[in-house]
C-alpha cells in the first residue's frame, strides 16, 4: 500500500506536473500557503498547485493566494452550516473574478442536509467541474483501492522544523 511520505523541503517535487497542497486547512493560514506555492514554484517551476480548501476567510486573502496557485478545489462537508454556505458564496463571488486564468472544482457532499443543500447558489460559470456525491472514507477509498493511492500518485506530508 502507498503510504504518506515525509519531507523537510520541496526539493523532491521537481518531477510533478500537478501538486496539490491540502491540509489541516490551507485558507487558515494564507501567508504560510502563499510561502509554501512560491517554493514549490521555484522548484517545480512547470507544475501546476492547486489548493484544496473548504473555507474562505477573505476576500483579500483568497484573491492573495489566487495569484500563487493555478485552481481551488472548494468541498462543502455534511457538516456544513449557514455561515459555511455564505462563506462558500462570498468564495465563489471572488473565483468568478478569476475564471479564465484559474480552474475552480466544486464538489458538496451529498450527506450534507437537503434542506441547506437548497441554499447553495452555484454559479456554473465559475466551476469547471460541479458534483455532489457522498463522501468516502479513508476505509471505503483503500477497499476501491487496495494498494493505496491511485497509480502516479504520492502523497506527501511536509515535516515542520522546529525553527517554523
Amino acid at each position: 500500500m502507498a503510504s504518506a511520505k515525509t519531507i523537510h523541503n520541496f526539493d523532491g517535487l521537481k518531477d510533478y506536473d500537478v501538486i496539490m497542497l491540502t491540509g489541516g486547512e490551507p485558507m487558515l493560514f494564507p501567508d504560510r500557503t502563499i510561502k509554501m506555492a512560491d517554493i514549490i514554484h521555484k522548484k517545480a517551476p512547470n507544475a501546476k498547485i492547486f489548493l484544496y480548501t473548504a473555507l474562505h476567510k477573505s476576500d483579500g486573502d483568497l484573491s492573495r493566494v489566487l495569484q500563487h496557485v493555478d485552481g481551488v478545489q472548494f468541498s462543502l462537508h455534511a457538516e456544513a452550516n449557514d455561515k459555511d454556505i455564505e462563506e462558500f458564496h462570498k468564495f465563489q463571488e471572488v473565483a468568478k473574478k478569476h475564471v479564465g486564468s484559474k480552474s475552480f472544482r466544486l464538489y458538496i457532499d451529498s450527506a450534507m442536509p437537503k434542506e441547506l443543500q437548497q441554499k447553495v447558489r452555484v454559479n456554473r460559470s465559475v466551476w469547471k467541474r460541479f458534483e455532489v456525491k457522498p463522501w468516502s472514507s479513508e476505509e471505503e477509498l483503500l477497499a476501491k483501492q487496495p494498494k493505496g493511492l491511485p497509480s502516479g500518485e504520492d502523497l506527501f506530508v511536509l515535516q515542520r522544523s522546529p525553527n517554523g
